[in-house]
């Protein structure tokens, strides 16, 4: 997983400074969404956009806007959206941003991790790195009720199956193709 990390300073090389960085924009979140959801998930969408379609590092990404996404794809289509970028440019963007995500759940926010590694597994698994099988685990022990987490630890498992017995299973491929047509009706559907 190291190999997608960027190197650049982060709140996590102090526990102290990414719970409070995590608890900061966890309050100014909810004040934001009870201003109106939909609004909300629109700049959450154009955030997620502006971090893994540009040719941006991740290491670019405010560690602010780290956190609002963190907490952005918990669930729904925030999520849904995130795992959508898929083409090799953009997978190791994603692994880079995922990365610092899970880096910023320390303590009592531990918890917030399990979305993240599970769009870290998937961005490694779509870039051949089978390290993405230790996060997907990672993201199904951390929250086992996650829908999305559980079927990418299911995918994972065929795709590693294969793997063992030698075959190519085109799983990747497959998974690729889906995630394009999802983000081609999801940015149809925006317009």
């Amino acid at each position: 997983m190291s190999s997608h990390t960027p190197n650049v300073p982060h709140p996590a090389d102090d526990g102290a400074r990414a719970s409070a960085l995590v608890h900061d924009v966890f309050h100014d979140f909810a004040d934001e969404l009870a201003a109106g959801h939909e609004a909300m998930k629109r700049r959450m969408l154009l955030l997620l956009d502006s971090a893994l379609a540009s040719d941006h590092a991740a290491g670019a990404v405010a560690d602010r806007d780290v956190a609002r996404l963190l907490l952005a794809v918990q669930n729904g289509p925030v999520f849904d959206a995130a795992t959508e970028y898929c083409e090799a440019s953009e997978t190791a963007r994603a692994a880079g941003l995922w990365n610092r995500a899970i880096r910023l759940c320390v303590g009592r926010h531990e918890t917030l991790a399990g979305a993240p590694y599970a769009l870290l597994g998937l961005a490694l698994l779509l870039d051949g790195d089978n390290a993405g099988a230790a996060a997907l685990t990672r993201a199904a022990a951390l929250r086992p009720d996650h829908p999305s987490a559980e079927a990418l630890v299911a995918i994972l498992e065929i795709h590693m199956t294969g793997q063992r017995a030698g075959v190519d299973l085109g799983t990747v491929g497959l998974m690729r193709r889906h995630l394009r047509s999802e983000r081609a009706r999801r940015l149809r559907d925006r317009s």
